[in-house]
């Protein structure tokens, strides 16, 4: 019996350092999303309002680049059309998307709006 309490401890020690290891290997949590300003719009790095995320008034007086790739937003609270555009300086393809909206994906990468 004394011999299996030898056995059994640094048994269980090992798989609980397997298991802690195992769990500090997993994959990142997300960023939090950020706080969409009233009367503004939210976007997203990934589809469904996932990744990095990035707020926005929704009625700038010139063209906005975003600060990455966006695939999705929202903007319950918008207040105007935006248009958005696959370019970098409004360029390229562009979506109007509507005052109220929450789009869950884009088919295109996004990458500025007015």
């Amino acid at each position: 019996m004394n011999i299996t309490k030898r056995i059994a401890r640094p048994a269980g020690l090992f798989l609980a350092a397997t298991c802690m290891g195992l769990t500090a290997m997993a994959a990142p949590a997300e960023a939090a999303a950020p706080k969409c300003v009233k009367n503004g719009v939210c976007f997203y790095e990934k589809p469904f309002f996932k990744g990095r995320g990035e707020s926005a008034i929704d009625n700038p007086s010139s063209c906005m680049n975003m600060q990455f790739p966006v695939r999705s937003a929202k903007g319950e609270s918008s207040r105007h059309d935006i248009m958005v555009w696959t370019g970098r300086n409004c360029t390229g393809l562009y979506y109007i998307v509507h005052k109220g909206f929450n789009n869950t994906t884009f088919p295109h990468v996004v990458r500025s709006f007015y």
